[in-house]
């Protein structure tokens, strides 16, 4: 008997300082389906821990665009855009570890959570956040891991449109806007043969 072949994830080496997350939605105002890139650019310098995760989950192709399991380790699952935020899973980053509210790595004079800093929630599993908004209070809480290249942060702030419902965190009682529907995104390196960047025009 022939045995069902599951699909793997592709894995590749992978270790360089910049990589790209892409991701489709569904855009009601035109009724038709969205995608975009998002160039991301590590800080090894000041995430070295943070870093390697990010790239050891490129390399095992935990959220390759073929990654059978891809859909609950990588997604968007919460946006603010009052607030200034974009946040969801992101395989793997949850290893660094770490206590709620204690920044892991970094100093916060060197690296501070600026509009388009990408980073984790230390303690949160694999939460991860894109600043929307500049956000000082987060210094010294989260760990900022790299920046979203700033021509792509278009494609972020569209994200910031799409419909959620009110979910409050049963620990910390903070009232939070989640997406109706997740959305599922892949990871690549920039210069994968199969990403090319494909960005929709408003």
């Amino acid at each position: 008997m022939t045995k069902m072949k599951i699909n793997n994830p592709e894995t590749l080496d992978f270790d360089d300082d910049e990589f790209q997350l892409h991701v489709e939605w569904y855009d009601e105002k035109s009724s038709e389906r969205r995608r975009g890139s998002i160039r991301i650019i590590l800080d090894a310098e000041n995430a070295p821990k943070s870093s390697e995760l990010v790239r050891e989950t490129i390399r095992t192709g935990a959220c390759a665009r073929h990654s059978f399991c891809g859909a609950s380790k990588c997604q968007f699952n919460r946006v603010e855009n009052a607030y200034g935020l974009v946040q969801g899973k992101f395989a793997g980053i949850g290893k660094l570890g770490g206590n709620f509210g204690k920044r892991a790595e970094g100093a916060s004079d060197s690296f501070s959570w600026d509009r388009g800093v990408f980073g984790s929630i230390p303690g949160g599993g694999d939460d991860f956040l894109i600043a929307t908004k500049n956000h000082k209070e987060w210094d010294t809480g989260f760990t900022p891991i790299g920046r979203v290249v700033e021509e792509d942060m278009v494609v972020v702030e569209k994200l910031l449109a799409l419909k959620t419902e009110e979910f409050v965190h049963p620990t910390y009682k903070t009232k939070m806007a989640m997406l109706k529907s997740p959305l599922v995104f892949y990871l690549s390196s920039s210069s994968s043969s199969y990403n090319s960047r494909q960005n929709d025009d408003e």
